[in-house]
């Protein structure tokens, strides 16, 4: 393994020789959409240096992750048809909590991007009010001739 920390100690006569190759720090690690809501329908790819330490579907419970030392930490965010949504690198260097942000998704029924919620929305509303001018120039049309 790698060495995490090492010092020569004297105790009395004799030397003692201090090595730790690991800490085992707890990294807390949780996936949010835009309005901060856990999000449930994303998979995630978590490396620590070269080791992989998560790699599955995330459940919209934080996860919790044991580091042997500190490192670089890489987390990778997946939508359900496996493209890449978002990238973030960590220097996790002690015990902390982590907040991935998905600024652009917001989970509605699943990973939703917010451009395509503003079309849904946008959408009927347009053509609501399009409709509503026809049917205001035909009722004017008619009123006078």
């Amino acid at each position: 393994g790698r060495q995490v920390y090492s010092k020569l100690i004297q105790v009395g006569e004799s030397e003692i020789t201090l090595k730790l190759n690991d800490v085992n720090f707890p990294l807390i690690l949780s996936v949010q959409d835009a309005f901060g809501k856990a999000v449930k329908s994303a998979k995630a790819k978590i490396s620590a240096g070269d080791q992989v330490v998560f790699d599955g579907q995330l459940d919209g419970e934080p996860l919790m992750l044991k580091l042997p030392y500190p490192t670089e930490v890489r987390c990778d965010v997946y939508d359900s048809t496996g493209r890449l949504i978002h990238r973030v690198v960590i220097y996790a260097d002690g015990p902390t909590t982590q907040v991935i942000r998905l600024a652009d998704y917001i989970e509605i029924a699943g990973l939703m991007p917010l451009e395509a919620l503003a079309l849904a929305v946008a959408l009927p509303i347009t053509l609501i009010l399009m409709a509503s001018g026809v049917l205001l120039l035909y009722r004017r049309t008619r009123a006078k001739g």
